[in-house]
């Protein structure tokens, strides 16, 4: 009986302590404050993610540019630009696109390639692009501008070998300008919001990248590599993944990335760290589907050297293809 009581006593003093302990009381936040750092946290993001879609724009069109003859009939054409529009993006960031870089409901130029069709005629970023040929954009409804982009502007470039767009500056002035589409390869690239660290090409159609592959690479170069590499898989008509097909995609990646001006040996580091990461990648037997990171470095270091002594023989980049 006497330990029973001492248990109560003990349970009755523990809940009288527990309700005595004052309760944390968080400052209370004005809910004009806590808008001000939403508002301000949407900056940030759509800066990140603008940066990074520059980014790729600017490798994606140079692989695809530089290797366009070794996609087939699956060309297009390019004006070199990468354009912006608020249809693009999500509601909730199209008031900090407006303000960050105006890019409103109009077609936008926000990339431009440096020697492309687009800066050769003269346009510049932060050009609207308003009319192609006869057909001009009369609504800045977003369903009407990306039914426009979509369904007039991207295939007149595609099929002509010349258009007039009509343009409007940011001083309002409008001015008509002939350019010449150049080809490339007509596979879109596609950059997803997720940690995961990927690339993969899509039924021979698309490529996309992750932003946790973004994260992992060092350079521009290392970059253009993993795209140069999916773009081969895509070239070859890969069908799914053997050791083989990634052994040949990356000695055509290796090609590919050297013809668009970037270094290949960049990659050596990427592999390298990648096998520091995940051990398991190292063994020669490598995986199922994947050959092993070692045998990897091996053959892409072969591929670099057979590309460089081209390149001091004023040799033209052309992988040997059975």
């Amino acid at each position: 009986m006497r330990h029973y009581l001492t248990l109560c006593l003990l349970a009755f003093c523990t809940l009288f302590l527990v309700s005595c302990v004052s309760r944390p009381k968080p400052p209370e936040v004005p809910i004009v404050i806590a808008s001000a750092t939403l508002e301000d946290l949407q900056k940030r993001a759509v800066k990140l993610q603008h940066n990074r879609q520059l980014r790729i724009t600017e490798v994606w069109n140079r692989l695809t540019q530089a290797n366009a003859s070794f996609c087939g009939s699956s060309i297009k054409g390019s004006l070199g630009v990468g354009l912006g529009y608020s249809a693009l993006y999500d509601k909730p960031f199209q008031k900090s696109y407006q303000e960050q870089f105006n890019i409103g409901a109009t077609p936008q130029i926000i990339y431009l390639q440096p020697g492309g069709p687009a800066d050769k005629a003269g346009l510049q970023i932060g050009d609207n692009i308003i009319g192609v040929d006869t057909s001009l954009l009369t609504s800045q409804k977003d369903e009407n501008v990306e039914l426009w982009v979509q369904d007039i502007l991207l295939p007149t470039l595609n099929k002509k070998k010349q258009v007039t767009l009509t343009v409007k500056k940011q001083n309002g002035i409008r001015s008509q300008v002939v350019v010449k589409p150049e080809s490339i390869c007509r596979h879109p690239i596609s950059l997803y919001a997720v940690n995961t660290i990927s690339a993969a090409e899509v039924d021979n159609l698309r490529v996309y990248i992750t932003t946790g592959m973004l994260r992992f690479l060092d350079n521009d170069d290392q970059l253009a590599w993993i795209l140069g590499h999916e773009l081969a898989h895509i070239s070859l008509r890969s069908k799914g993944s053997t050791k083989q097909s990634e052994h040949m995609a990356d000695y055509v990646g290796s090609y590919f990335t050297a013809r668009a001006g970037y270094n290949p040996n960049e990659i050596i580091g990427f592999w390298q760290r990648w096998a520091a990461e995940d051990p398991p990648t190292i063994a020669l037997e490598g995986y199922k589907t994947h050959p092993s990171i070692a045998v990897r470095i091996a053959k892409i270091k072969a591929a670099n050297k057979e590309i460089a002594d081209k390149q001091l023989l004023n040799k033209k980049l052309i992988p040997n293809l059975d």
